[in-house]
Formats: C-alpha cells, sequence, structure tokens
C-alpha cells in the first residue's frame, strides 16, 4: 500500500516521461517501442540451435527426452537494452504500468508467428512470499494484457491465473550460475490448484498457453509445463518477453 501511494505522489510531482528517452508524456513513446523489433526467427527451445515453425521443439530433442511444453516464442532480443530496461523496471523498480505496452509487443509476436489458438493462458505464478515483496505478479499483467488483446471480451474466462500455484519457494533463476542447480531449483515448483478438480473435464485436451517475462533455461516453464499433466494438455505453448 505504501508503494502504491508513493507512486501516486511522485506522479503527480513528476508527470510520466519515455523509461527509454525521457520524452513527456507516456511511460514508454511510439518511437521507442517500435524500437523493440522481434525476432525474425524462432529456434528450438531445448537445444536453442535449430530454427523451428513457431519455435517448436525440434525433432532431435523431441526423441531425446519426454517434454511437456511443445512450443515456446521469444518475443525479442534480451540484449535490446530498451527491452532489458523496461523488464528491469517492470519486475524490480516496480512500474507496473510498463506491463501494458510489453505486453501488446508479446501479442504481437504471437500474431506474427501465427500461434494464437489457445483455450486458455497462463501466467506463471510467483511464491506468495514473493508477491507479497513485488506487490503484483508481472506475469499474470503481462498474460492479462494478452488475454484482453487477442479476445477482448472473453478475457476473463481465459486467463487462469491460479490453476497453477507455486508451492516451493525457489532461489531466482539468474542468481545460480550452474545449469543442472537451476534444474534443480524448480523440480516439483509448482501444483495444480485442487479447486479446479471438480471441473477436471472442461480442462482436458486443450491448449494452454503459459506466459512469462524472460527465459533461462527455460526450467521454468518446462515444470510448470509438467504440472499441467494430469488435466492431459493436447498442447502446451509459452511465451517470453527475451530469452
Amino acid at each position: 500500500m505504501f508503494r502504491k501511494i508513493s507512486n501516486i505522489f511522485l506522479e503527480l510531482i513528476f508527470p510520466s516521461n519515455c523509461f527509454a528517452c525521457k520524452k513527456p508524456g507516456e511511460i514508454v513513446c511510439i518511437e521507442c517501442l517500435q524500437s523493440i523489433n522481434l525476432l525474425s526467427h524462432q529456434v528450438c527451445p531445448v537445444c536453442e540451435k535449430n530454427k523451428t515453425n513457431q519455435g517448436a521443439v525440434c525433432l532431435s530433442c523431441f526423441k531425446k527426452k519426454d517434454l511437456s511444453l511443445n512450443n515456446l516464442i521469444v518475443t525479442a532480443d534480451y540484449r535490446n537494452q530498451k527491452l532489458a530496461h523496461a523488464i528491469h523496471l517492470l519486475k524490480y523498480q516496480f512500474i507496473s504500468e510498463l506491463s501494458f505496452p510489453l505486453g501488446k509487443i508479446m501479442t504481437k509476436g504471437l500474431k506474427e508467428n501465427n500461434l494464437i489458438n489457445f483455450d486458455f493462458i497462463i501466467p506463471i505464478p510467483l511464491h506468495s512470499r514473493r508477491l507479497r515483496w513485488r506487490g503484483f505478479n508481472q506475469s499474470q499483467l503481462l498474460a492479462s494484457v494478452i488475454a484482453h488483446e487477442l479476445f477482448m471480451i472473453n478475457s476473463k474466462s481465459v486467463l487462469l491465473d491460479d490453476l497453477v500455484l507455486r508451492h516451493k519457494w525457489t532461489t531466482p533463476q539468474m542468481k545460480i550460475e550452474k545449469y543442472s542447480s537451476r534444474l534443480a531449483n524448480m523440480e516439483n515448483a509448482f501444483i495444480l490448484n485442487k479447486h479446479y478438480f471438480r471441473n477436471k473435464n472442461k480442462l482436458e485436451n486443450k491448449n494452454f498457453l503459459l506466459v512469462d517475462d524472460v527465459c533461462t533455461t527455460g526450467a521454468t516453464l518446462a515444470n510448470c509445463a509438467k504440472a499441467l499433466k494430469p488435466i492431459k494438455p493436447k498442447k502446451i505453448s509459452a511465451i517470453v518477453l527475451g530469452r
């Protein structure tokens, strides 16, 4: 509450400027927004080498292991300083307003890759402790924008922001150097909300979209997708701003 009051107070004294070029008027101006270009192609989310349509798992990786995640769309290049800065401001400076332009960029990425046919959209959940610290779940805000942009009036019925719960406290992935440690950190981090078990048949054989801000090893997305297995999803795709 203190953070929200402070933001309102600061907004009255210092009207919004573009976070990148400081032009007054908007949290991000149209010029800076357009400078965050979509990636021209997608690659296999596992090996990150083979180009694939819609960011699908390549045949080679598909044969090696049983994977829960079918597709991953990486919207833009994380090396773009404006994109990286915007994500940092959203997550660590609590500028939640940035979720709207960033969510629209993600929606554009889905449309460009012709990956828009979903039954449900699921934001990667935060642990309750981190949610209290930040005051909001940035993935949920991004997912809300995507749901609205794709489904308009039906967006609330499409967005299931409590179907998957994060019941295990984990260290932020970016703070862990070893790949094996990152995988272990996210193991069994997510569970299905028992509330939905009564309507399990309405969720079976559906297409799901997972939404997160960034992807490192892919362990977070993979384990969240794994948690959906009991409801027998038809297809699980994911989208992130950058990797």
